[in-house]
Protein backbone atom coordinates (compact mmCIF):
# COMPACT_ATOMS: atom_id res chain seq x y z
CA UNK A 1 0.00 0.00 0.00
CA UNK A 2 1.45 3.36 -1.05
CA UNK A 3 1.76 6.35 1.32
CA UNK A 4 2.61 8.93 -1.32
CA UNK A 5 -0.78 10.76 -1.35
CA UNK A 6 -0.54 11.15 2.41
CA UNK A 7 2.99 12.58 2.00
CA UNK A 8 1.81 15.14 -0.55
CA UNK A 9 -0.99 16.23 1.79
CA UNK A 10 1.50 16.58 4.62
CA UNK A 11 3.85 18.70 2.48
CA UNK A 12 0.97 20.93 1.38
CA UNK A 13 -0.02 21.37 5.01
CA UNK A 14 3.53 22.40 5.85
CA UNK A 15 3.56 24.94 3.00
CA UNK A 16 0.20 26.40 4.05
CA UNK A 17 1.38 26.56 7.65
CA UNK A 18 4.57 28.28 6.49
CA UNK A 19 2.65 30.98 4.61
CA UNK A 20 0.36 31.46 7.59
CA UNK A 21 3.36 31.87 9.87
CA UNK A 22 4.93 34.36 7.43
CA UNK A 23 1.75 36.46 7.27
CA UNK A 24 1.50 36.49 11.05
CA UNK A 25 5.05 37.89 11.34
CA UNK A 26 5.28 40.27 8.33
CA UNK A 27 2.66 43.08 8.45
CA UNK A 28 0.70 43.54 5.26
CA UNK A 29 -0.08 46.96 3.80
CA UNK A 30 -3.58 48.20 4.62
CA UNK A 31 -5.65 49.58 1.75
CA UNK A 32 -8.24 52.17 2.61
CA UNK A 33 -10.02 55.18 1.14
CA UNK A 34 -9.54 58.72 2.38
CA UNK A 35 -10.45 62.22 1.25
CA UNK A 36 -7.66 64.17 -0.44
CA UNK A 37 -7.93 67.81 -1.46
CA UNK A 38 -6.36 68.82 -4.77
CA UNK A 39 -6.20 72.13 -6.58
CA UNK A 40 -7.30 72.42 -10.21
CA UNK A 41 -5.41 75.21 -12.00
CA UNK A 42 -6.98 76.87 -15.06
CA UNK A 43 -6.72 80.15 -16.93
CA UNK A 44 -9.14 82.81 -15.75
CA UNK A 45 -12.07 82.85 -18.21
CA UNK A 46 -12.45 85.57 -20.83
CA UNK A 47 -12.76 88.96 -19.16
CA UNK A 48 -15.05 91.89 -19.97
CA UNK A 49 -14.91 95.48 -18.75
CA UNK A 50 -16.91 96.23 -15.62
CA UNK A 51 -19.60 98.89 -15.86
CA UNK A 52 -19.58 101.89 -13.56
CA UNK A 53 -22.55 100.42 -11.66
CA UNK A 54 -20.73 97.10 -11.16
CA UNK A 55 -17.63 98.88 -9.89
CA UNK A 56 -19.68 100.96 -7.45
CA UNK A 57 -21.38 97.82 -6.14
CA UNK A 58 -18.06 96.01 -5.65
CA UNK A 59 -16.55 99.05 -3.94
CA UNK A 60 -19.55 99.37 -1.60
CA UNK A 61 -19.50 95.66 -0.71
CA UNK A 62 -15.82 95.41 0.10
CA UNK A 63 -14.70 98.91 1.08
CA UNK A 64 -11.70 98.37 -1.18
CA UNK A 65 -10.24 101.19 -3.34
CA UNK A 66 -11.64 99.74 -6.56
CA UNK A 67 -10.55 101.87 -9.52
CA UNK A 68 -12.23 102.43 -12.85
CA UNK A 69 -9.96 100.17 -14.92
CA UNK A 70 -11.56 96.88 -13.88
CA UNK A 71 -12.52 93.66 -15.65
CA UNK A 72 -14.73 90.77 -14.62
CA UNK A 73 -14.81 87.07 -15.52
CA UNK A 74 -17.26 84.35 -14.57
CA UNK A 75 -17.60 80.58 -14.61
CA UNK A 76 -20.97 79.14 -13.64
CA UNK A 77 -20.02 75.56 -14.50
CA UNK A 78 -16.84 75.18 -12.48
CA UNK A 79 -18.14 72.11 -10.64
CA UNK A 80 -18.25 71.77 -6.87
CA UNK A 81 -15.24 73.17 -5.01
CA UNK A 82 -14.40 73.90 -1.37
CA UNK A 83 -11.96 76.79 -1.80
CA UNK A 84 -10.85 79.24 -4.46
CA UNK A 85 -7.86 81.48 -5.06
CA UNK A 86 -5.92 83.12 -7.88
CA UNK A 87 -2.30 83.28 -9.01
CA UNK A 88 -0.46 85.82 -11.15
CA UNK A 89 2.78 86.36 -13.00
CA UNK A 90 3.59 89.15 -10.52
CA UNK A 91 1.96 90.63 -7.44
CA UNK A 92 -1.40 92.25 -8.34
CA UNK A 93 -1.48 96.03 -8.37
CA UNK A 94 -5.24 96.29 -7.69
CA UNK A 95 -7.62 94.50 -5.28
CA UNK A 96 -8.68 90.97 -6.22
CA UNK A 97 -12.40 90.47 -5.61
CA UNK A 98 -14.42 87.28 -5.86
CA UNK A 99 -17.97 86.15 -5.23
CA UNK A 100 -19.07 82.53 -5.23
CA UNK A 101 -22.24 80.81 -6.43
CA UNK A 102 -23.64 78.22 -4.00
CA UNK A 103 -25.33 74.89 -4.72
CA UNK A 104 -28.73 76.62 -5.01
CA UNK A 105 -27.43 78.95 -7.70
CA UNK A 106 -27.27 82.03 -5.47
CA UNK A 107 -24.37 84.41 -6.05
CA UNK A 108 -22.79 85.63 -2.81
CA UNK A 109 -21.34 89.03 -1.95
CA UNK A 110 -18.07 90.37 -3.25
CA UNK A 111 -15.08 89.57 -1.04
CA UNK A 112 -11.55 90.89 -1.25
CA UNK A 113 -8.75 88.32 -1.22
CA UNK A 114 -5.53 89.09 0.59
CA UNK A 115 -2.50 89.48 -1.66
CA UNK A 116 0.93 89.78 -0.09
CA UNK A 117 3.96 88.10 -1.60
CA UNK A 118 5.81 88.86 1.63
CA UNK A 119 3.92 85.92 3.11
CA UNK A 120 5.53 83.13 1.16
CA UNK A 121 8.74 81.17 0.62
CA UNK A 122 12.15 82.80 0.63
CA UNK A 123 13.24 84.38 -2.64
CA UNK A 124 15.48 82.06 -4.59
CA UNK A 125 14.32 78.95 -2.75
CA UNK A 126 13.04 75.88 -4.56
CA UNK A 127 9.50 76.84 -3.51
CA UNK A 128 9.55 80.35 -4.97
CA UNK A 129 6.97 80.52 -7.76
CA UNK A 130 3.93 82.48 -8.88
CA UNK A 131 2.39 85.33 -6.98
CA UNK A 132 -1.06 84.72 -5.57
CA UNK A 133 -3.91 85.49 -3.21
CA UNK A 134 -4.79 83.75 0.00
CA UNK A 135 -7.25 80.90 -0.63
CA UNK A 136 -10.87 81.54 0.31
CA UNK A 137 -12.61 78.55 1.91
CA UNK A 138 -16.27 78.48 0.85
CA UNK A 139 -17.36 75.00 1.96
CA UNK A 140 -19.29 74.27 -1.22
CA UNK A 141 -19.28 76.44 -4.31
CA UNK A 142 -20.37 75.68 -7.88
CA UNK A 143 -19.38 78.85 -9.74
CA UNK A 144 -17.73 82.23 -9.27
CA UNK A 145 -17.16 85.74 -10.56
CA UNK A 146 -13.78 87.44 -10.20
CA UNK A 147 -12.98 91.14 -10.57
CA UNK A 148 -9.42 92.19 -11.35
CA UNK A 149 -7.44 95.20 -12.39
CA UNK A 150 -7.22 95.11 -16.19
CA UNK A 151 -3.45 94.75 -16.13
CA UNK A 152 -3.51 91.98 -13.51
CA UNK A 153 -5.82 89.82 -15.63
CA UNK A 154 -3.06 89.03 -18.12
CA UNK A 155 -1.73 85.57 -17.27
CA UNK A 156 -4.04 85.20 -14.24
CA UNK A 157 -5.06 81.69 -13.22
CA UNK A 158 -7.85 80.40 -10.99
CA UNK A 159 -7.29 77.56 -8.52
CA UNK A 160 -10.35 75.66 -7.31
CA UNK A 161 -9.84 73.08 -4.59
CA UNK A 162 -11.88 69.88 -4.73
CA UNK A 163 -12.11 66.87 -2.44
CA UNK A 164 -11.48 63.49 -4.04
CA UNK A 165 -11.89 60.04 -2.52
CA UNK A 166 -8.72 58.08 -3.25
CA UNK A 167 -7.46 54.65 -2.35
CA UNK A 168 -4.20 54.87 -0.43
CA UNK A 169 -1.85 52.35 1.13
CA UNK A 170 -0.99 52.79 4.78
CA UNK A 171 1.92 51.03 6.44
CA UNK A 172 0.53 48.85 9.22
CA UNK A 173 3.91 48.56 10.95
CA UNK A 174 3.78 50.19 14.39
CA UNK A 175 6.10 53.19 14.61
CA UNK A 176 8.14 53.49 17.78
CA UNK A 177 6.91 56.39 19.89
CA UNK A 178 3.83 57.05 17.75
CA UNK A 179 1.57 56.46 20.73
CA UNK A 180 3.26 59.25 22.71
CA UNK A 181 0.80 62.16 22.99
CA UNK A 182 2.09 65.32 21.27
CA UNK A 183 2.47 68.39 23.51
CA UNK A 184 -0.72 70.22 24.46
CA UNK A 185 -2.86 67.75 22.56
CA UNK A 186 -1.69 68.98 19.14
CA UNK A 187 -3.72 67.35 16.36
CA UNK A 188 -1.25 65.76 13.99
CA UNK A 189 -1.30 65.80 10.19
CA UNK A 190 -2.95 62.40 9.87
CA UNK A 191 -5.99 63.74 11.74
CA UNK A 192 -6.75 66.36 9.10
CA UNK A 193 -5.71 64.19 6.13
CA UNK A 194 -2.58 66.03 5.04
CA UNK A 195 -0.84 65.08 1.84
CA UNK A 196 2.81 64.07 2.11
CA UNK A 197 5.20 67.01 1.64
CA UNK A 198 7.16 67.15 -1.60
CA UNK A 199 10.29 68.02 0.36
CA UNK A 200 11.34 69.22 3.80
CA UNK A 201 14.11 71.60 4.82
CA UNK A 202 15.46 72.35 8.28
CA UNK A 203 17.15 75.30 9.97
CA UNK A 204 19.70 74.98 12.76
CA UNK A 205 17.39 76.52 15.37
CA UNK A 206 14.26 78.62 15.93
CA UNK A 207 14.49 82.10 17.45
CA UNK A 208 11.52 83.99 15.98
CA UNK A 209 7.74 83.44 15.78
CA UNK A 210 5.46 84.94 13.12
CA UNK A 211 1.67 84.91 13.59
CA UNK A 212 -0.75 85.09 10.64
CA UNK A 213 -4.48 84.76 10.00
CA UNK A 214 -6.03 82.87 7.11
CA UNK A 215 -8.10 85.89 5.95
CA UNK A 216 -11.09 83.58 5.49
CA UNK A 217 -14.47 83.49 7.22
CA UNK A 218 -15.03 83.16 10.95
CA UNK A 219 -18.29 81.21 10.81
CA UNK A 220 -16.76 77.74 10.52
CA UNK A 221 -17.51 74.89 12.94
CA UNK A 222 -15.13 72.38 14.55
CA UNK A 223 -15.94 69.77 11.91
CA UNK A 224 -14.96 72.15 9.10
CA UNK A 225 -11.35 72.59 10.26
CA UNK A 226 -9.80 69.47 8.64
CA UNK A 227 -11.30 70.44 5.28
CA UNK A 228 -10.09 74.03 5.65
CA UNK A 229 -6.56 72.80 6.34
CA UNK A 230 -6.64 70.43 3.36
CA UNK A 231 -7.86 73.25 1.10
CA UNK A 232 -5.06 75.58 2.22
CA UNK A 233 -2.47 72.86 1.68
CA UNK A 234 -3.86 72.03 -1.78
CA UNK A 235 -3.81 75.69 -2.82
CA UNK A 236 -0.24 76.13 -1.58
CA UNK A 237 1.02 72.95 -3.25
CA UNK A 238 -0.96 72.86 -6.50
CA UNK A 239 -1.63 76.55 -7.03
CA UNK A 240 1.53 78.17 -5.70
CA UNK A 241 3.97 75.30 -6.29
CA UNK A 242 5.10 75.05 -2.67
CA UNK A 243 6.22 71.80 -1.07
CA UNK A 244 3.56 71.74 1.67
CA UNK A 245 1.21 73.95 3.65
CA UNK A 246 3.11 77.14 4.48
CA UNK A 247 2.65 77.28 8.26
CA UNK A 248 4.28 75.17 10.96
CA UNK A 249 1.23 75.27 13.24
CA UNK A 250 -2.41 76.23 12.85
CA UNK A 251 -4.80 77.32 15.60
CA UNK A 252 -8.58 77.43 15.15
CA UNK A 253 -10.97 79.77 16.95
CA UNK A 254 -11.83 77.01 19.42
CA UNK A 255 -8.24 76.91 20.65
CA UNK A 256 -7.27 73.61 19.03
CA UNK A 257 -3.65 73.44 17.86
CA UNK A 258 -2.97 71.58 14.61
CA UNK A 259 0.32 70.40 13.14
CA UNK A 260 0.95 72.25 9.90
CA UNK A 261 4.01 71.73 7.71
CA UNK A 262 5.42 68.23 7.98
CA UNK A 263 8.85 67.29 9.21
CA UNK A 264 8.52 67.07 12.97
CA UNK A 265 6.63 69.12 15.54
CA UNK A 266 9.74 69.66 17.67
CA UNK A 267 12.20 70.21 14.77
CA UNK A 268 13.17 73.56 13.13
CA UNK A 269 11.23 72.97 9.90
CA UNK A 270 11.55 75.84 7.41
CA UNK A 271 8.12 77.13 6.40
CA UNK A 272 6.87 79.34 3.55
CA UNK A 273 5.04 82.02 5.51
CA UNK A 274 7.41 85.01 5.85
CA UNK A 275 9.65 85.78 2.88
CA UNK A 276 13.17 86.49 4.01
CA UNK A 277 12.48 85.23 7.54
CA UNK A 278 11.45 81.60 7.10
CA UNK A 279 14.79 80.13 8.12
CA UNK A 280 14.96 80.16 11.91
CA UNK A 281 11.34 81.13 12.49
CA UNK A 282 8.12 79.30 13.33
CA UNK A 283 4.90 80.29 11.54
CA UNK A 284 1.57 80.04 13.39
CA UNK A 285 -1.65 80.75 11.52
CA UNK A 286 -5.04 81.40 13.14
CA UNK A 287 -8.00 80.35 10.98
CA UNK A 288 -10.29 83.31 10.34
CA UNK A 289 -10.30 86.96 9.33
CA UNK A 290 -9.08 89.20 12.13
CA UNK A 291 -8.69 92.42 10.18
CA UNK A 292 -11.67 93.78 12.11
CA UNK A 293 -12.67 90.98 14.49
CA UNK A 294 -10.79 90.08 17.67
CA UNK A 295 -9.44 86.53 18.01
CA UNK A 296 -11.06 84.40 20.67
CA UNK A 297 -9.43 84.08 24.08
CA UNK A 298 -9.02 80.34 23.42
CA UNK A 299 -7.16 81.01 20.17
CA UNK A 300 -4.86 83.60 21.75
CA UNK A 301 -4.05 81.28 24.64
CA UNK A 302 -3.19 78.43 22.28
CA UNK A 303 -1.01 80.68 20.09
CA UNK A 304 0.99 81.83 23.11
CA UNK A 305 1.24 78.28 24.44
CA UNK A 306 2.55 76.70 21.26
CA UNK A 307 5.00 79.55 20.63
CA UNK A 308 6.26 79.40 24.21
CA UNK A 309 6.77 75.65 23.94
CA UNK A 310 8.49 75.94 20.53
CA UNK A 311 10.84 78.63 21.80
CA UNK A 312 11.68 76.56 24.87
CA UNK A 313 12.60 73.62 22.63
CA UNK A 314 15.32 75.81 21.11
CA UNK A 315 16.34 77.69 24.27
CA UNK A 316 14.90 81.00 23.07
CA UNK A 317 13.08 83.50 25.29
CA UNK A 318 9.58 84.03 23.84
CA UNK A 319 9.35 87.39 25.64
CA UNK A 320 12.81 88.54 24.59
CA UNK A 321 14.11 90.69 21.74
CA UNK A 322 15.90 89.06 18.84
CA UNK A 323 18.03 90.49 16.05
CA UNK A 324 17.08 88.95 12.71
CA UNK A 325 18.69 89.59 9.33
CA UNK A 326 16.33 89.61 6.35
CA UNK A 327 17.07 87.13 3.62
CA UNK A 328 15.38 89.46 1.14
CA UNK A 329 11.67 90.15 0.60
CA UNK A 330 9.25 92.58 -0.99
CA UNK A 331 9.36 94.66 2.20
CA UNK A 332 12.86 94.23 3.60
CA UNK A 333 15.97 94.01 1.39
CA UNK A 334 18.47 91.24 1.97
CA UNK A 335 20.87 92.05 4.78
CA UNK A 336 18.59 94.49 6.62
CA UNK A 337 18.80 93.92 10.37
CA UNK A 338 15.49 93.94 12.24
CA UNK A 339 14.69 93.71 15.95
Amino acid sequence: MSCRPHGRILRRSVVVFGFGLLFSVVPLPVLHFETESVGAVEDVPTVTAMTAAQIDAARAATGEPVGADRVVAADDSAGEFSAIGFTFDSEPTAPVLVRVRDADGNLGRWQALETDDGEGPDAGSAEAGRSGTAPLWVGSGTGYEVSLGAGDAVGAKVVTVRDELRRVTADSTPVAGAATPPPFGIRTRDVWGARAPLSTSYASTVKLAVVHHSDSGNSYGPGDVPGILRSIQAFHMDGRGWSDIAYNFVVDKFGTVWEGRGGGIDRPVIGAHAMGFNTGSVGVMVIGDYTQATPTAAALESVSTVIGWKMAQHLADPAGTVAFTSGGSTKYPAGQLLY
